[in-house]
């Protein structure tokens, strides 16, 4: 009767220890990181005769970013006439005729050419 009490407390003791690390680990596993504190020392207390210089506050703005004039048939934008004319030239050669479209992509006017620059054949 005694080995009998003896096996049954012992494995009261197993489960309860099985419980205990079973909610360890899943406290530490549901654990959010806390941030990293700040090790320096606090120099407050001392006195010396350093000098502060101010610090600008100032916001720096973002500059505003450029229109674009036109865009390529890949979405790149282009910023000037100049730089839409030399695109046209360098990919269809001289003497194209084109219009940007209202949604600002370059539309081909030139016969033997679909609007969107498909050689017709």
């Amino acid at each position: 009767m005694e080995n009998k009490q003896i096996i049954i407390i012992g494995a009261i003791i197993v489960i309860a220890i099985a419980i205990v690390c079973a909610t360890v680990v899943f406290l530490k596993v549901n654990e959010t990181p806390k941030p990293v504190e700040n090790q320096t020392n606090n120099a407050s207390n001392t006195s010396s005769n350093v000098a502060v210089e101010s610090v600008n506050t100032e916001t720096v703005q973002p500059e505003p970013q450029k229109k674009a004039y036109a865009y390529k048939s890949d979405g790149t934008p282009m910023y000037s006439y100049q730089e839409v004319s030399n695109y046209i030239y360098r990919k269809y050669g001289p003497g194209m005729r084109w219009h940007i479209q209202d949604n600002g992509y370059i539309s081909l006017d030139t016969p033997g050419y679909t609007s969107d620059g498909r050689r017709l054949y």
